[in-house]
Order: structure tokens, then sequence, then C-alpha cells
């Protein structure tokens, strides 16, 4: 069962090593991230250019709703956290 990590508490997984998150975010700092895909070259991932592009336009136009609603969400969450604890048991 994993622990918080904001604190720097450790992890413990069955069987896995125990670490703590700043052993974990170094471990992740030398971990190679190069695609091979140079700069003018799109991802595999991305095959449709225009709808990549229909779904940007839409985000810059509504940020300001997108960036309300996953902030909203978040401190749902942790709102009715505490309301919920008897039902997870």
């Amino acid at each position: 069962m994993c622990t918080g990590y904001i604190d720097g508490s450790t992890m413990s997984i069955k069987g896995a090593v125990t670490m703590t998150t700043h052993e974990r975010l170094l471990q992740g700092a030398t971990v190679g991230v190069d695609s091979g895909n140079t700069m003018d070259q799109c991802p595999d991932w991305m095959k449709d250019v225009e709808q990549f592009r229909r779904g940007r336009r839409f985000f810059e136009r509504h940020f300001a709703a997108v960036a309300f609603a996953l902030h909203s969400s978040v401190l749902l969450q942790f709102a009715f956290r505490p309301l919920f604890r008897h039902v997870e048991r």
C-alpha cells in the first residue's frame, strides 16, 4: 500500500524496495526521454493534425472554464474525503 508522498514518507509495495520520495525523484531525473524524432517530426501518436489543432483551439478559448473545473474537482475531492472514510471500510 502506498502512503503519502508529499511529506517525504516512504512507499511500500509488496516485495518492492522501500524508497523515499526524494530518492524516487532522483531516479526519474536520470531517465532518458528522447523519442528519436527531430523537432519538425510529429510523434507516432499524433495521427490527425487537424483534430489536434481543434483541441488546442478549444482549450485556448475555454482555458478559464477548464482550469476552474479542474480546480473545483480537486477541492471537492479533499472536502468530501473525510465524509466517506466510513464507507471505504
